[in-house]
């Protein structure tokens, strides 16, 4: 080759693989390998092409003949070698034999092994380890949870015997004072007798009526602003949607506003605006302006009376008096006091009719009067609480006198027994929508009596006596709350109780035993939950003007 170049037939759209070459020294020219320069064979796919045949490869055997005989002599009897040139040969490290093969890849499978089952057993551990400190976490959390429950009852509890504001609250302050003279009492008759028993008991007697006086003085100071909280209540009662649920899969609840709402809404909205003194003179005439059109629609005295104020206010306000003036303010008070009155008349807002006793103007609907055998006055059958002796023409005591029985004699609370009663309701309204109409029939005397005389104020697993640990829960869950499915419990053990899904855990005594008070609630109650209830009463009216929903209770 004289180093010319040779044409060739080359196609530019081919790749193929650079293979090297070479480079002359002289002429620095490269030369590339010819299979680089040349198009690329083409194969050609028979129709066969993935046939058993073609997938087989055919091997054979064929012997050979070196070109040079080689042959080892070893010495023996009648022939010498010599050895002086003979070296020792040892095998390299890397030559191994078949079975130190074997152990070696032995060993890395064992190790390989070990290494999978420890991090298994490692995240089965870490697995087993967070579930326990979740679990443990649940726990601590149920545990606060459940001490702060009953802190916070005891808390309440004290703060209503040091800030008594109702009459429950000073029913728990007379049966604490009570508590403490019996046991004052208790330990003058253990360790003392004769004259210094006598001294001791006058000095007892002196302190009971130190702490009666205070008490006294106490309901004076809380009277103070009890006629503007029953008016705010009833007022926030009156603009108050009506809510219920939906029905469907997928229960939500709703509100719903009638006309009647928002008339009361719209008197209540006045009736503020009225009290309120920060309101400048063009904000006040735009006030009265509205109030003069809202009772213009009904003429009658009360409208009228209510319209003259207003001009007169109208009147002094054009004169040039200023807002801050103290002369208007008895003309005010009178003016909202006259426009209360107007939203507590069924003919003015429909809607205050819900909460009222009767309606007036109707001789038929009038109440009943009835004797009472302790104050010997004439009062509305609302005042009574013996509801099963109206119909025999009995006579009974009034709820006033009822109370001040208590506070003389008994000095019981009620108060513990009817927060623990709508704990009860409330829980069965979360559980399910359907609630036992019995759970509204029972009153906290009954609550009371089931606690009491049916359990002893004690659990029914532990025996423990806290009156503040214990709490009322479903004994079948798959039952509403009656006093004859229920169970008393620390609060505790009702929440494990709830989560149960057996109650064949429990001991047949104590399974027993459960039934038996099951069936004396059945037999304590049979007789007053089988007499005919009387119709809802609307509402109690008191003499302040204010309203409370009532729900007649046969029990």
């Amino acid at each position: 080759m004289d180093g010319s170049a040779a044409p060739l037939e080359t196609d530019d759209n081919a790749t193929k693989p650079f293979l090297g070459g070479y480079r002359d020294r002289i002429r620095n020219t490269e030369f590339h390998h010819a299979v680089a320069q040349t198009n690329p064979r083409v194969f050609s796919r028979t129709k066969d092409a993935q046939c058993r045949e073609t997938q087989t490869k055919h091997f054979k055997n064929a012997s050979t003949q070196d070109v040079r005989d080689g042959a080892t002599q070893m010495t023996k009897v009648g022939l010498y070698v010599a050895d002086k040139r003979d070296k020792i040969r040892y095998s390299s490290k890397s030559q191994r034999t078949v079975d130190e093969y074997l152990a070696s890849r032995l060993k890395k499978i064992v190790l390989l092994q070990s290494c999978l089952r420890r991090w298994l057993a490692k995240r089965r551990v870490d697995k087993a380890r967070a579930d326990a400190a979740g679990k443990a976490q649940l726990a601590q959390n149920l545990e606060d949870s459940l001490t702060r429950e009953k802190e916070t009852v005891l808390h309440n509890e004290h703060l209503r015997k040091t800030h008594p504001k109702t009459k429950s609250d000073f029913d728990l302050v007379y049966k604490t004072i009570e508590d403490w003279k019996k046991g004052e009492l208790a330990k003058i008759n253990e360790a003392l007798d004769g004259p210094e028993r006598k001294a001791l008991l006058c000095k007892l007697h002196k302190d009971e009526v130190g702490l009666l006086t205070a008490v006294e003085a106490q309901k004076i100071a809380a009277r103070d602003g009890q006629d503007e909280r029953a008016r705010d209540r009833l007022l926030d009662k009156l603009r108050a949607p009506i809510k219920f649920m939906s029905c469907g899969t997928v229960q939500q609840r709703l509100e719903m506003e009638t006309p009647d709402i928002s008339r009361a809404k719209e008197l209540v909205q006045l009736y503020y605006a009225l009290l309120n003194k920060k309101n400048s003179k063009s904000e006040r005439l735009d006030l009265l302006l509205s109030v003069t059109t809202t009772v213009a629609a009904f003429v009658c005295d009360l409208t009228s009376e209510i319209s003259t104020l207003i001009d007169r206010e109208v009147t002094i306000l054009t004169s040039g008096m200023t807002m801050t003036d103290h002369v208007l303010d008895g003309l005010r008070l009178r003016m909202a006091n006259l426009f209360l009155e107007i939203i507590k008349n069924p003919k003015f807002n429909p809607q205050v009719a819900r909460f009222l006793p009767t309606l007036p103007g109707n001789p038929e609907a009038l109440p009943k009067r009835l004797f009472c055998t302790s104050c010997k006055t004439y009062k509305m059958e609302r005042h009574f609480e013996d509801k099963h002796s109206r119909s025999y023409g009995a006579t009974s005591m009034c709820f006033d006198c009822c109370r001040l029985n208590n506070i003389a004699i008994a000095r019981h609370d009620m108060g513990f027994y009817r927060l623990m009663l709508q704990n009860i309701r409330n829980s069965e309204t979360a559980l399910s929508h359907e609630v036992d109409p019995v759970i509204h029939k029972l009153s906290e005397i009954d609550l009371k009596l089931v606690l009491e005389t049916i359990w002893q104020i004690s659990s029914a697993i532990s025996g423990r006596q806290d009156l503040y640990d214990l709490k009322f829960v479903r004994w079948d869950k798959n039952r509403p709350w009656s006093p004859w499915n229920c169970i008393l419990l620390t609060r505790q053990e009702a929440t494990v109780h709830l989560r149960l899904l057996n109650r064949k855990i429990y001991s047949e005594a104590l399974t027993t035993r459960i039934e038996m008070n099951h069936q004396r609630a059945r037999d304590i109650f049979a007789e007053r939950l089988s007499k005919p209830q009387s119709a809802p009463t609307i509402c109690k009216s008191r003499p302040s003007g204010t309203a409370i929903i009532e729900t007649p209770c046969s029990i």
